[in-house]
Formats: structure tokens, C-alpha cells, sequence
């Protein structure tokens, strides 16, 4: 196989496991004990090496980036409908 669609897949597999760990994070509120263990056991039977630290910071930023887009959205929306009720009102 081609070293750079392995390299490739292995980077499709961190960041598919980095969704589900935001996705699961944002559905209970926190992750179980052992999510990032199972998650790193599972990339380091593939040949993906990321220590748990660089796994937690990555979905730390996710989420982070996710909330500030969903306040940026929010804001805007709140923005579009006071204007809108100005322009009724006119």
C-alpha cells in the first residue's frame, strides 16, 4: 500500500474518533472514564500513535470552536429578528 494513503487513513481515523468523543461529550455533558482509552487502544491497533493528552486537547478545541460558532449563529439570528421587528414596525 502507498505510505501516503496510509498516512491519510490514519489521519481520517483520528479525526472520525475525535467527532465521536465531541459528539458523545456533548450529548452526556462529559465522556466516560474510559472513552480516550478504548478510543487510543483502537488507533494503535491501525498504527496511529497519539498520546491521550494531544487526543483530549483536540477535542477540548473542537468543542470550543463548535460553542463559539453556535453563539456567533445565535447572535446573529437575535441581530436578524430585531431588525426585522424594526422594519414591521416602520
Amino acid at each position: 500500500m502507498d505510505a501516503a494513503y496510509v498516512k491519510k487513513l490514519q489521519d481520517d481515523a483520528i479525526k472520525q474518533d475525535n467527532k465521536d468523543l465531541v459528539l458523545a461529550k456533548r450529548r452526556k455533558g462529559k465522556l466516560q472514564k474510559n472513552a480516550y482509552s478504548s478510543i487510543l487502544d483502537a488507533l494503535h491497533k491501525i498504527g496511529v500513535y497519539i498520546n491521550r493528552d494531544a487526543l483530549s486537547k483536540r477535542v477540548e478545541q473542537e468543542i470550543k470552536i463548535k460553542h463559539q460558532l453556535k453563539c456567533f449563529v445565535m447572535k446573529q439570528l437575535l441581530n436578524f429578528l430585531v431588525l426585522l421587528k424594526m422594519t414591521t414596525m416602520l
